[in-house]
């Protein structure tokens, strides 16, 4: 059974002309619309959205997914309907019930619900990301470490660059790129119990290039002293819109050395949606 969904984001945006953020809305930078990006998704409690994701796998082919999600934070709860491929898989995740497994309904054979480790092989067999990655909170965090960089190395107005407004999906965004020229594959050792999330994790970059790049386990650790090959950076270029109006990020598109290596799209984003009370209890759907 192919693995669940979700790729969630991660960083940035979609590029084009030009133009000045700014015109026509208040502040008038690029740090300016970063800082408001970040606070808006500071105070998210909830999201309702589908995302339509394509991912590249290691075996050239893009593999493109729609699915319907509602995101709850504090405490971390995600309830996700499979609109596309296999329409009708389920997954629903509540940390308050069993941290770090999800339960999937498969709408199909073996025909019953089953807990399943969400950074584990089952869930994450056509994904890059794992459960917890989905949302915007996690796409702030990446952007907001590479901006971090930039500044430290006195670069942030040549990585981010403004070009203006455009229209997606019939609403007014703002559209950022990052590009970054340092960008190149590195080497690295590891050291005692590292995965490739551990690694991407500490390093601001991309797990799955780990994993396309060296092959192997994506999940076990690697004995230590192994020698990987890395990218130096989170991506060689990202691209990112920002909703003119709720100041949400709403597209993502990352790109590597080969060209693009994912790009996420939240459509019909609702920000902080109420809930009922047991909308995330494996009772609500029937499962």
């Amino acid at each position: 059974m192919k693995g669940i969904l979700f790729r969630l984001m991660v960083l940035c945006m979609l590029i084009g002309g030009g133009g000045v953020y700014g015109q026509g809305a208040e502040g008038s930078s690029v740090e300016d619309l970063l800082r408001k990006m970040y606070s808006k998704v500071d105070e998210l409690s909830s999201l309702r959205f589908q995302l339509r994701s394509w991912e590249r796998m290691v075996s050239g082919k893009t593999y493109y997914a729609v699915v319907q999600a509602k995101v709850q934070y504090h405490p971390m709860k995600v309830y996700i309907y499979r609109e596309f491929p296999y329409e009708g898989i389920e997954v629903l995740y509540n940390e308050q019930v069993k941290v770090g497994d999800a339960l999937l309904h498969p709408n199909g054979f073996p025909w019953f619900s089953m807990w399943l480790d969400i950074d584990g092989t089952r869930m994450m067999e056509d994904a890059h990301h794992d459960l917890s990655k989905i949302g915007l909170r996690y796409l702030a965090d990446v952007v907001k470490e590479l901006e971090d960089k930039a500044k430290d190395e006195e670069v942030f107005d040549k990585v981010f660059t403004d070009f203006g407004e455009v229209v997606w999906e019939g609403r007014s965004c703002y559209k950022l790129a990052i590009l970054d020229s340092s960008y190149e594959l590195i080497s690295y050792v590891t050291g005692e119990g590292e995965t490739m999330g551990s690694i991407g994790s500490k390093l601001n970059i991309w797990p799955y290039k780990i994993y396309e790049l060296n092959g192997g386990d994506r999940f076990e650790p690697f004995p230590k002293g192994t020698n990987l090959t890395i990218p130096s950076n989170y991506a060689k270029k990202a691209e990112l819109l920002i909703d003119t109006a709720t100041l949400a990020p709403v597209v993502v598109t990352v790109f590597d050395e080969k060209g693009m290596l994912a790009k996420y799209e939240f459509v019909d984003l609702k920000l902080n949606p109420g809930f009922a009370p047991n909308e995330f209890d494996r009772e609500f759907y029937g499962f």
